[in-house]
């Protein structure tokens, strides 16, 4: 019997400049993206279970018994996708965009931030598989370094805007094209 072939290939990736990944020859990915973010949530069970019994006998008797049982436990929250989606943006191809979203509820930092472009036609396309947890409000901030100094300096000079979610309760696409209505308070959220 003849050994199975075995073969392998390797893939190099590619940086469409849109934030997406491909095999065109636009040049390899020196930095991957990463997402940072919750994973999935666990939870445990206890349970305990109490019985007590008791009988009498005369000659041929019987007997009783009784139990019951409790569990209580931990609760696991559902994870949801998170996608942000917008037109419009085509005075700000070229200039990195940050984007920052934060659980309303935590004041330690973002749960997630990452930088990204618009692509040559101004659309903005970001997704973010289970980053959002069940039940919790967000505020996602993002901004283009318009001015080209790394950092990010408030409206006029960078353009930023703050966005805010209801509790979440499933996969969440946001659409939210370009604008002119800048978020002074934006920075905050890129500490």
């Amino acid at each position: 019997m003849r050994a199975p072939l075995l073969i392998t290939a390797a893939l190099t990736l590619y940086a469409c400049g849109d934030g997406k990944t491909d095999t065109s020859d636009s040049g390899p990915i020196a930095t991957p993206p990463t997402y940072t973010g919750p994973g999935t949530g666990t939870g445990t069970a206890t349970g305990t279970a109490t019985g007590t019994g008791t009988g009498t006998a005369t000659g041929t008797g019987t007997g009783t018994g009784t139990g019951t049982g409790t569990a209580t436990g931990g609760t696991t929250s559902a994870v949801y996708d998170f996608r942000l989606q917008g037109a419009g943006y085509t005075p700000h191809v070229g200039e990195d965009l940050f984007i920052a979203v934060w659980d309303t509820s935590v004041t330690t930092g973002p749960i997630a931030a990452w930088q990204t472009t618009v692509d040559a036609y101004g659309n903005l396309y970001e997704d973010a598989p289970g980053l959002l947890q069940g039940g919790q409000e967000y505020a996602i901030g993002l901004y283009f370094d318009h001015n080209f100094d790394g950092l990010c300096t408030p409206p006029p000079d960078d353009h930023g805007w703050v966005l805010q979610t209801p509790p979440i309760n499933q996969d969440t696409t946001i659409n939210f094209d370009h604008n002119v209505n800048f978020a002074q308070g934006v920075c905050n959220l890129f500490p």
